[in-house]
């Protein structure tokens, strides 16, 4: 799982994503650098302060684009997401995952500092 600076950075600016977390965050508390893990449900958040920023995981992001619910479509979103990875400059795949699932709902793409939408 990705907690690293970037994808902290890249979640916590994903406003359409924050809002469409579907986790209660009472309750949790930090863990180490900032980082909490639930290993029951194996979220996990990042807390700036008092912000609490919901990272999600790679199949949470493959959820936002129905990947799940046929193989056929799962088999084009992995050649689609494979031709997405060229020429961007993302260390892991819940970063790709995101970059890809921001891009294809709400048509905004990373530009190193924020999403902007095209």
């Amino acid at each position: 799982m990705d907690t690293s600076e970037i994808y902290v950075k890249m979640c916590e600016a994903a406003k359409e994503i924050q809002e469409a977390c579907p986790i209660d965050f009472k309750g949790y508390k930090p863990l180490f650098n900032g980082v909490t893990y639930d290993e029951g449900a194996g979220d996990v958040f990042y807390y700036r302060g008092e912000r609490k920023v919901w990272l999600p995981r790679q199949d949470q992001l493959q959820e936002m684009i129905d990947c799940h619910k046929n193989i056929q479509i799962a088999h084009h979103r992995l050649y689609q997401i494979a031709e997405f990875w060229v020429g961007r400059n993302l260390n892991s795949f819940e970063q790709l995952w995101l970059a890809f699932v921001m891009y294809e709902k709400y048509e905004k793409k990373w530009d190193g500092e924020a999403w902007i939408k095209q």
